[in-house]
């Protein structure tokens, strides 16, 4: 989304590949037709304008093929998200294997987060301080 943004480009279809997206493939096989519904019933046209720009941009890679239905062959296109080959240095990437949490009281402790299937993070008790700070009563919330 930050290179969306120095691009001066618009967000709508950043915010549709998250709808349309299959996961367990990691592409979407949607028309500029079906995205365009997905945004907010805009034009075809604009979509496949701002699919140019994405693959332009490099946070895209479209795949072109061929398939067959009913007896006719379509062209089809499936669209991968990316990252550019080159990333301006002022682009600020996670690091998603060093998250951390800043808790306690006065926040001052960092924890490294081990989540997963068989791992659980433990924040500690709710204390006077931290319900006054504004943190819910219920230690599940």
């Amino acid at each position: 989304m930050q290179i969306i943004h120095r691009a001066g480009a618009s967000f709508r279809l950043m915010a549709v590949y998250k709808k349309v997206i299959r996961w367990k493939e990691g592409c979407i096989w949607s028309s500029d037709e079906e995205l365009a519904l997905e945004a907010g019933r805009c034009g075809w046209k604009t979509i496949s304008r701002e699919v140019g720009i994405h693959r332009n941009l490099g946070i895209i890679h479209i795949e072109h093929g061929w398939r067959v239905y009913q007896g006719k062959r379509l062209r089809t296109r499936i669209i991968r998200l990316a990252i550019p080959e080159t990333l301006d240095p002022e682009i600020i990437v996670r690091d998603l294997h060093h998250h951390t949490v800043h808790s306690g009281p006065s926040r001052e402790v960092v924890h490294t987060v081990s989540s997963g299937p068989n791992h659980t993070v433990h924040c500690g008790p709710i204390t006077i301080a931290t319900i006054e700070e504004g943190a819910s009563r219920d230690v599940s919330a």
